[in-house]
């Protein structure tokens, strides 16, 4: 005598059920990166930007400091500091302005002019690391006559992973 075995095979009802089912966990798996990286917090300056101007006899040197922090656990990425000069201070563009110091080099920086503002752009070769700061200083020789009220110099620090952080200072002026 034979047996029959019988087996069940799942009806197209409850691969439907099934397959309903896995849609949301997807779609719950695939928001979680949005969510984390909202946690992010911006750039920050842990000293605030001061800017100097000395004069020894028709030279005028331009002076800049300030130490940027990435308070996150991660490294920055596409870390730039843009440095804006009214064109004011100066006949003709500042070149070079130099930036030095931090963990960070610096690629020597992109110049443009933009509504009456010089604008010098330094992109980071080495990011900078999680819950770390950066001190920089940046230098040029200004031309021409300075104006009697000095406008703020800005400067922007960004990363592509994190929101930017601007201040602005009004230099100081030095003999």
């Amino acid at each position: 005598m034979h047996q029959r075995t019988t087996v069940a095979r799942p009806t197209r009802r409850t691969l439907l059920a099934a397959s309903a089912w896995s849609v949301p966990t997807i779609a719950v798996a695939a928001a979680a990166p949005a969510y984390a990286a909202s946690a992010t917090r911006a750039l920050t300056y842990s000293t605030v930007p001061t800017a100097e101007i000395t004069t020894v006899g028709t030279t005028k040197h331009f002076h800049g400091t300030l130490a940027v922090m990435n308070p996150n656990g991660f490294a920055t990425s596409g870390l730039q500091i843009v440095v804006g000069l009214p064109s004011a201070y100066s006949t003709a563009a500042p070149t070079p302005l130099v930036i030095n110091g931090g963990a960070a080099g610096w690629t020597t920086p992109l110049a443009g002019v933009t509504g009456g503002v010089y604008t010098y752009t330094f992109t980071a070769t080495t990011q900078l690391a999680g819950e770390a700061t950066a001190h920089v200083s940046f230098d040029t020789d200004l031309l021409g006559t300075l104006p009697s009220a000095l406008p703020p110099i800005t400067v922007t620090a960004s990363a592509s992973n994190m929101k930017q952080v601007s201040a602005s200072a009004a230099p100081k002026f030095v003999s």
